[in-house]
């Protein structure tokens, strides 16, 4: 990618200190650039703490257990489902608890990030598709959170009629089950295709436009992460080097305008 004069439009190459065609100073735009960078770097900062609350998570439910479910009460008698219900409460509340403190971190990341691809839209239409990403990270997001609330209030509204013997329930609640969970598929998808476009293909451009080869990087083990949550970890340390790393470059290219 490069750097279009802000004077005549000739496009430049990156770190360019003045336009090659008709002389213009570049500093305007190399400060503008500077600017998405710290942006960027704190939604790094931001995804990396967030990344190693999630790799310790991983770690517990995976190695320790943590497990809480419904066999503990399988072998006890006389348990009926209010007891049950009281008993997985308390876990779930603290679910939606946890879910939004990191839903509203999250979003504050995208907020930066969002902000950071705004910045070099202003002179590179290129990253319109980061822009547009980042804005579905947040559409989607807030559908898939909410929807988890509703259908975690519904199934602690059903769970005693469920655990009866035989099962009672209300056609009218598994509907409404059943609509709340296409309306999350469809924030999920939303989320999905934001996560490719605003951070993929985001990085893979900042890779290409400061040719650093740490976004690259960055932008394949965020792929890795979407399985493997603990790889969130380097890919986030990654775009944190890389945002430093162009920050460098232009703090020495500004100086010398």
């Amino acid at each position: 990618m490069v750097n279009r004069c802000p004077e005549c439009g000739y496009q430049n190459e990156s770190y360019i200190k003045k336009c090659a065609k008709c002389g213009t100073s570049m500093e305007h735009v190399l400060q503008d650039q500077k600017r998405s960078m710290m942006d960027i770097r704190v939604f790094s900062i931001i995804y990396l703490i967030t990344a190693a609350i999630g790799t310790g998570d991983f770690i517990y439910r995976y190695t320790v257990g943590g497990q809480f479910t419904f066999g503990y009460f399988s072998n006890i008698p006389n348990v009926n489902p209010g007891q049950v219900q009281s008993a997985f409460a308390p876990y779930l509340y603290i679910f939606e608890i946890l879910g939004a403190i990191s839903a509203i971190v999250t979003l504050v990341s995208i907020f930066f990030l969002r902000s950071g691809f705004k910045t070099l839209f202003k002179h590179d239409k290129e990253f319109g598709t980061p822009v547009t990403g980042t804005t579905l990270i947040f559409a989607g997001l807030i559908i898939v959170v909410v929807g988890v609330f509703v259908l975690v209030a519904l199934l602690l509204t059903m769970l005693p009629g469920l655990l009866q013997n035989p099962p009672v329930f209300s056609l009218s609640n598994i509907a409404a089950i059943g609509g709340v969970g296409i309306i999350v598929a469809i924030g999920a998808i939303l989320l999905l295709v934001g996560l490719i476009m605003g951070i993929l293909i985001g990085l893979h451009r900042l890779a290409v436009k400061f040719e650093d080869g740490m976004f690259e990087a960055a932008w394949i083990l965020y792929i890795i992460a979407f399985f493997f949550s603990p790889i969130g970890l380097i890919a986030a340390y990654l775009s944190l080097e890389g945002t430093n790393h162009t920050m460098k470059r232009l703090d020495e290219a500004i100086s010398q305008v």
